[in-house]
């Protein structure tokens, strides 16, 4: 009997969502068409190297059986200096891994056939942002921003699943799916995790948190059985130590205690620093909305508040971590036309950035990428890249103090 109601459950659900996607590719079908006809252009000049190397040997490895977990000695990896294993939860394995599989058989480029799934996952965003926001202006303020077209059909950056399933958790929210979600967007990327205690203390409900952990620890077992430990130095160590943004570093100082070889001990320091501070901040949210949780746009401004805080956005404004932001200004744009300014300044910073910083580091000559004369002297333009992303950062986040101020202040005059 409970068998069937799931498959029922399923099936409903999948009968839904075509239909909602079949009348959103009817109503917007020139955007759509133009849309795609962009990205059509853009994909085969891909700005990003792991979409030829790194993307593809994991598909392949996965396919052949092997648990990427593991230090994996290839050429592809070694050359690029990183640590020749999968830094991120699973998820993402199944688009690499389908990838390769499809482009095997049918003999096209690998790159051609994975950029399609971030694309269509944007518009699946679109879909759900008109939902939201009942307003299909938010369609193509989100398909066609600069930071969207770059993200997926230039650099192919899968940041917009993660995004998708957050979306999600906000539709759906305090219901057990979202709990569902929730645990999709944390078994995709790590940028997902500081999100995780923000929705965990507006639902302190016993059953929306064991839906949570059974997705998370479900989709990590097998894994777990055949690694425990390569997984953990992948997730946790591996990641605390890359290059750019953490999205475990909500001040300087962590990301300078990062820096700071003093005792072994240090990088586990910093994280129970870097948690207790956002579960701090996650409590302050819960005070500050108490009982406003159910006001979608309520909800979206503290979401919007606790991102700028939890998300280091100091000087690293790269695309796919500023998308992360991007939604909720234009579901906020619907209700506050302040936002634009937001929008504006978000969108400038991440393109300026772009071109300044992974514009020189993944050019077109993408096998070849860090040799010396193809690299564009990227060593001698990272200083100006910094000055640059500061500046950038300071304008951005400006904005959003100068909306938040003018909301305030509007809603003051009013009562």
């Amino acid at each position: 009997m409970c068998k069937r109601r799931i498959i029922e459950f399923w099936v409903i659900g999948i009968k839904k969502f075509l239909a909602d996607l079949l009348f959103f590719a009817k109503t917007h079908k020139k955007m759509l068409l133009i849309y795609f006809f962009l990205c059509a252009l853009l994909i085969p000049l891909s700005w990003q190297q792991d979409v030829y190397d790194w993307y593809y040997f994991l598909g392949k490895f996965v396919v052949e059986g092997k648990n990427v977990y593991e230090p994996i000695n290839v050429y592809a990896i070694v050359k690029r200096g990183d640590t020749g294993r999968f830094g991120y939860p699973p998820f993402f394995l199944l688009l690499f891994s389908l990838s390769y599989v499809i482009s095997d058989i049918s003999t096209l480029p690998f790159h051609i056939i994975y950029k399609l799934f971030p694309v269509i996952v944007n518009v699946l965003i679109a879909m759900q942002l008109e939902k939201i926001t009942k307003s299909s202006q938010s369609v193509a303020l989100y398909l066609f921003n600069p930071l969207t077209i770059v993200t997926v059909a230039v650099q192919g950056f899968l940041d917009v699943l993660v995004i998708y399933f957050i979306i999600k958790v906000f539709q759906d929210f305090g219901k057990k799916s979202s709990a569902a979600y929730l645990g999709l967007s944390s078994l995709s990327k790590q940028t997902a995790w500081p999100l995780v205690p923000f929705f965990l203390m507006l639902n302190l409900n016993l059953k929306w948190f064991v839906v949570l952990a059974a997705v998370f620890l479900g989709g990590l077992a097998p894994f777990v059985i055949l690694n425990c430990q390569s997984l953990l130095n992948a997730l946790l160590f591996g990641y605390i130590n890359r290059l750019g943004v953490s999205p475990l570093s909500p001040f300087l100082v962590f990301d300078f205690l990062k820096k700071v070889e003093l005792h072994p001990w240090i990088d586990i320091i910093s994280v129970g620093l870097q948690l207790m501070s956002i579960l701090v901040l996650s409590l302050f949210v819960k005070i500050r909305l108490k009982k406003s949780a159910q006001n979608k746009t309520k909800l979206m401004e503290y979401f919007m508040f606790y991102e700028l805080v939890t998300f280091s956005f100091l000087y690293f404004l790269a695309p796919h971590f500023l998308s992360y932001l991007l939604f909720p200004i234009v579901i906020l744009m619907a209700t506050y036309s302040e936002f634009k300014y937001p929008y504006f300044c978000v969108t400038i910073a991440g393109y300026v950035f772009f071109i300044f910083d992974q514009g020189l580091r993944h050019n077109f000559f993408h096998y070849n990428v860090w040799a010396p004369h193809i690299y564009l002297g990227f060593a001698y333009f990272e200083p100006v890249s910094r000055i640059i992303g500061g500046i950038m950062s300071a304008i951005m986040y400006g904005s959003f103090l100068f909306t938040f101020f003018r909301i305030r202040r509007r809603g003051a005059q009013i009562e």
